[in-house]
């Protein structure tokens, strides 16, 4: 018995043993996929195979049995094809309250029933929505909500108005197009400010009906306001300094009396011009200095075409490595340079108790001389200089000099004051720059870093600002005023006081007395104070500033880089890399022109928000009126109503400067004989061409964005004449244009139809000389080569260039412009004809090779951007032609190039490079070929001259350096080496035959359309560029 006791026992705890482990292991499974349970297998969950409702979430029933089904109703939307644009989304399942949003992947577009959510709002963008049950709602606008997080205010644009929508939704696509992530997991919805899922914004949790709501909190408009005038206050106090380096100013406590930035999404009006340019690519690392004084860089930027106040025109400026302290000095002569050298140096050794170890300067003369030189070395101080050319090497100053400026210039910009003021305002900029984050020194300001004590705001003010300064009761009677209106013009750093210009005796005081009104300018034509808005929001944000230097092996790995398309970066807490200009333009250059990059609004949101463009679309649309062009009218129920957009275009005058901002509404319809005879030649441009073109179709078309009659929204304009963008439009300008000169005596041309051609006795003496300068230097400018080092001749010599040459692939989009701007220019200078033609070929897909081939075309203009074509005024008006082919010079497909050139006794007047469409055999076939096609473009040439008055009465003669092709013209026999030869290059024989085209010989030395197939030596190349007219602007009058 107590054997079987013993083996009860053991049996009774082996199966609590077993039971323990299978509770153990029930705990650690994976949850049922069916029920989410965990204390089985899927394979044996008792509602397998069971269905289960979507409204109770319970199985054994579907929805339409469910007794808990209620009065919810889930509504989808279905597309549908009608005209008016109909977006995708569903609704809930539940009603919510006013800050719940849920986040919905159906969804096309952000959407809220809630108006008091928006902080801006266009109420005339209208559309509708349809429901799944077919009732169609409206979209009563659409605009743009702010929120409040953790993170601080968002902004989440481009949101829909609709009233009658149950539920605010978030549209995950429309979260994605603008960089957002979404990771969906588990029961939770994750979302990410950047696609490598690195900086976490939200953690949404899935609740009933598998729906993921988000709770928002709205930020009043009132509160919203108040918060981004602060920002956009210190903006412009610090020197319009960017907004990413206050809001890092501020949370890292670098300055005290800062208040809390908000990095909204703006710029004001003077960053745009005075700072605005691209990206550059992200800066190397260099040897920094351990110590205050252990380098210091300097550089000097000067002269200013206008003096200052006190006639200097230099300003020098010496920066701590360290540190990144600055010091800036204002000179009348660089020959001064020592002298304020030894000032600075006895000031800075005084304030540190050490000495300077390493000056680092460029190798200018100031810098560069025996006193200089043997000062340096009496101190101690080691003398580092730049090589020759390369500035890049003391990029730290050059950077320098760059930030300066620009916030200089825009704090000049923004108050509209005179240029005699830019020492002033290089003087508060270096000061402000001091008291400002930069990359270089972390967790603290210059000044911190090299004094220790950590700067205030508290004093900042807005420069240029309007101040009242207190005058002494010593100095004024008591009925007199107790203020002087002037203009604050930056810190004393002598005394505790504010830089203040007196209107009133035009001089220069120093005051600590002051109240300011910092929205105020003072018009100087009209001498009165005006009030001013400097906030211009705009989709990017703005400029970031960056100080950084690099040394010159960074600078030239940057320089062999490939054109890229950088995305745009993800917000981040850190200042944005900095690094070191690529220029060496003179930066009084610069700040002289003020040019700036104009921003060219895409859309209407964007445009409206602009003083300048809604002046532009005013202008527009009387114009339109003014010419009758259309008039309000029913929507046709018969008829499609075409759509409407803005199209908004920056016309610049030829030194660069602004003409106008043009805005054209559109529909969405998708010199050689003048200098011979002695002709003036006048230019003109119709205002608004295509509107004074009669239409005889029943068109109508929407009212335009901005635009809509009040009280006639659902009306239509039918319009009367032509509008831009109408398939008709060019047909009836020309229609209207050719009446108006045939009506006046013009004859039209039979060869050319836009040609009309009147008689009148007035002649010029002297000749022609084209020249697009100006062009070429905006080209180089625009692809940062206005400093390059020039070359002699477009292309290199025996050079071959194919489609897959091995290197790394660019971005098109960049190389196509290029290529497209050069072949602009080939209009004017035909001696990059060929080179520009031949890379044309490669604009699909560009490699490195053969993009830095294209950068060659760009050294060469350099050097020759005063070069033009020179037409003398000459009694010869005989066409001469010349033809020319390589053989087989294309890689890809073994076909040949052709090149053509004509003249009127002096530099040619048309031209052409271009590869042929088949394969030649021989060269005699090439040259064949490129002879058939200069002899037809000679012929029409011809008909041309003839309706000019110009009749050629002898045959064209056309030179070519081929002798058999000139034998091939002459013999009419098909013999075995011709008779593959396409049919329409034998037209060649027939203007033989017929007395228009006389095939000559000349020798290869004498060919001038040589140099549209080939690249050419230098001796060879210029030799030709000038017997084709081609020649410096200075020396045109020799030839």
């Amino acid at each position: 018995s107590k054997l079987n006791m013993r083996s009860q026992n053991s049996n009774r705890k082996e199966e609590n043993f077993k039971s323990t482990m299978e509770d153990k292991k029930k705990q650690n499974m994976r949850p049922c996929r069916i029920c989410k349970r965990t204390n089985h297998l899927e394979k044996d969950c008792y509602f397998r195979g069971k269905p289960q409702c979507r409204n109770c979430k319970r199985f054994g029933h579907v929805e339409k049995d469910c007794r808990l089904k209620g009065n919810h109703q889930a509504n989808c939307i279905e597309e549908n094809n009608s005209s008016d644009q109909l977006f995708y989304t569903c609704n809930s399942v539940a009603e919510t309250g006013e800050a719940t949003w849920y986040i919905d992947s159906a969804a096309s577009n952000h959407m809220t029933y809630n108006k008091g959510a928006f902080q801006t709002l266009d109420e005339s963008f209208k559309t509708n929505v349809k429901l799944g049950d077919n009732h169609i709602v409206k979209v009563e606008g659409k605009g743009s909500v702010a929120i409040n997080t953790k993170k601080g205010t968002r902004i989440i644009n481009d949101v829909m108005y609709i009233p009658n929508l149950r539920t605010n939704l978030f549209s995950v696509g429309q979260m994605m197009e603008k960089g957002y992530t979404l990771h969906f997991g588990g029961d939770s919805c994750t979302i990410y400010d950047n696609k490598d899922k690195t900086l976490k914004i939200a953690e949404v949790r899935m609740k009933e009906h598998r729906c993921f709501p988000i709770h928002l909190q709205y930020m009043g408009r009132t509160a919203m306001k108040a918060q981004e005038d602060q920002s956009w206050l210190w903006h412009r106090r610090l020197g319009h300094f960017n907004f990413q380096g206050l809001k890092i100013l501020h949370q890292k406590k670098m300055m005290t009396d800062l208040p809390q930035i908000q990095a909204i999404e703006g710029a004001c009006e003077a960053c745009l011009q005075g700072k605005q340019h691209k990206k550059p690519f992200p800066s190397g690392t260099s040897w920094r200095a351990k110590a205050v004084l252990e380098l210091i860089h300097t550089d000097v930027c000067g002269p200013m075409r206008t003096p200052s106040h006190e006639q200097n025109r230099y300003f020098i400026l010496f920066i701590d490595d360290y540190s990144r302290m600055t010091w800036v000095y204002f000179m009348r002569e660089k020959s001064e340079v020592f002298k304020v050298f030894k000032k600075f140096k006895n000031l800075v050794e005084k304030q540190s108790g050490r000495s300077i170890k390493v000056l680092r300067s460029d190798r200018g003369k100031e810098y560069n001389n025996s006193e200089f030189d043997k000062f340096c070395e009496e101190e101690g101080i080691e003398h580092q200089t730049t090589v020759s050319y390369n500035p890049q090497q003391n990029g730290v100053s050059e950077r320098k000099n760059r930030t300066v400026m620009e916030m200089a210039r825009s704090m000049l910009q923004e108050k509209h004051l005179p240029k005699a003021f830019w020492a002033e305002a290089v003087y508060t900029a270096v000061y402000l720059l001091n008291r400002c984050p930069t990359k270089a020194v972390q967790n603290m300001t210059p000044i911190e870093a090299w004094s220790g004590k950590k700067p205030s705001a508290k004093h900042l003010r807005v420069f240029g600002s309007i101040c009242y300064v207190h005058i002494p009761t010593e100095k004024r009677h008591k009925l007199e005023e107790k203020t002087e209106k002037g203009i604050f013009l930056g810190y004393s750093t002598q005394s505790k006081g504010y830089r203040i210009y007196n209107l009133k005796t035009k001089k220069l005081i120093i005051s600590r007395d002051v109240e300011f009104d910092e929205d105020a300018m003072w018009n100087w034509d009209e001498e009165k104070v005006e009030r001013q808005s400097v906030m211009i929001p705009k989709e990017t944000p703005p400029q970031q500033q960056q100080e950084e230097g690099t040394d010159q092996a960074e600078m030239e790995r940057r320089s062999q880089q490939a054109p890229g398309s950088p995305r745009r970066p993800p917000p981040s807490e850190e200042i944005e890399e900095e690094t070191p200009p690529r220029r060496t333009k003179l930066l009084s250059d610069i700040y002289e022109t003020c040019n700036f990059i104009m921003l060219e609004p895409e859309n209407f949101e964007t445009a409206v928000k602009h003083k300048v463009w809604v002046q532009a679309m005013e202008e527009e649309i009387k114009m339109i009126e003014k010419n009758n062009t259309w008039e309000l009218a029913d929507r046709p129920k018969d008829k499609e109503v075409i759509g409407v957009k803005w199209i908004y275009k920056t016309k610049l005058n030829a030194d660069g400067s602004i003409q106008k901002h043009k805005a054209r509404l559109v529909a969405k319809g998708y010199s050689q004989l003048p200098a011979n005879k002695k002709w003036k030649i006048y230019q003109m441009d119709v205002k608004s061409a295509f509107l004074n073109g009669y239409i005889d179709e029943e068109i109508y078309v929407e009212q335009p964005q901005g635009f809509i009659a009040k009280g006639s929204e659902e009306k239509v304009l039918r319009l009367k004449k032509a509008l831009y963008g109408l398939k008709q439009a060019p047909r009836a300008w020309y229609s209207r244009i050719d009446k108006y000169f045939m009506d006046r005596g013009f004859r039209r041309s039979l060869s050319e139809p836009t040609l009309y051609i009147k008689s009148q006795d007035k002649s010029r003496k002297e000749g022609i000389f084209i020249c697009q300068r100006k062009y070429t230097e905006t080209l180089l400018k625009k692809f940062k080569m206005e400093s390059c080092k020039t070359v002699t001749t477009p292309l290199v010599t025996g050079e071959k260039y194919q489609k897959e040459d091995g290197s790394q692939k660019v971005d098109g989009s960049m190389y196509r412009s290029l290529i497209g701007s050069l072949l602009y220019l080939t209009a004017t200078r035909p001696d990059i004809m060929f080179a520009t033609s031949l890379l044309s070929r490669f604009m699909q897909s560009p490699s490195q090779v053969h993009y830095a081939a294209a950068k060659r075309i760009l050294r060469y203009l350099r050097g020759t951007k005063d070069f033009g074509i020179w037409y003398k005024s000459t009694n010869d008006a005989k066409l001469v032609g010349y033809t020319d082919s390589d053989w087989a010079g294309s890689v890809d497909d073994m076909k040949s190039t052709s090149g053509y050139t004509f003249s009127l006794g002096s530099g040619i007047f048309t031209w052409a490079s271009k590869k042929q469409a088949t394969v030649a055999q021989s060269s005699a076939e090439a040259e064949y070929i490129a002879a058939a096609a200069t002899s037809n473009h000679a012929i029409w040439l011809r008909r041309i001259l003839e309706d000019m008055g110009e009749k050629q009465e002898e045959p064209t003669t056309i030179y070519c350096d081929n002798k058999s092709a000139i034998a091939i013209t002459k013999n009419p026999v098909q013999h075995s080496r011709t008779k593959h030869i396409d049919i329409k290059y034998h037209s060649l024989r027939e203007a033989t035959t017929r007395g228009e085209i006389e095939l000559k010989y000349c020798s290869t030395e004498e060919q001038l359309a040589d140099i549209f197939t080939k690249a050419l030596p230098r001796n060879k190349f210029e030799e030709l560029r000038m017997k084709i007219g081609v020649y410096h602007k200075h020396i045109k009058g020799e030839y």
